[in-house]
């Protein structure tokens, strides 16, 4: 399993935008096909799509590592005003 976790008691992980954008930098697919050479399809739990409790009403955000620095940019912008 890949997961990616985020300590919020940390400050710079305590803003819900910074997550966001970090989140929006990974590119997930990518590294999954990197480390296990394409055999492992993504999901968006750690339960597998054939599970019956998978949720499939799970919203999949594609990676976006430009937005993502505009996001970081506005917000330490914004922090330093």
């Amino acid at each position: 399993m890949q997961f990616i976790y985020f300590n919020c008691g940390k400050p710079q992980f305590a803003d819900p935008k910074v997550r966001k954008a970090l989140y929006l930098a990974c590119e997930m697919q990518k590294s999954l096909d990197d480390i296990y050479f394409g055999t492992w399809k993504r999901t968006l739990s750690y339960l597998h799509t054939t599970h019956w409790a998978y949720n499939n009403q799970l919203k999949d955000e594609t990676p976006n590592p430009e937005l993502a620095a505009k996001m970081l940019d506005r917000g330490r912008l914004a922090h330093w005003r």
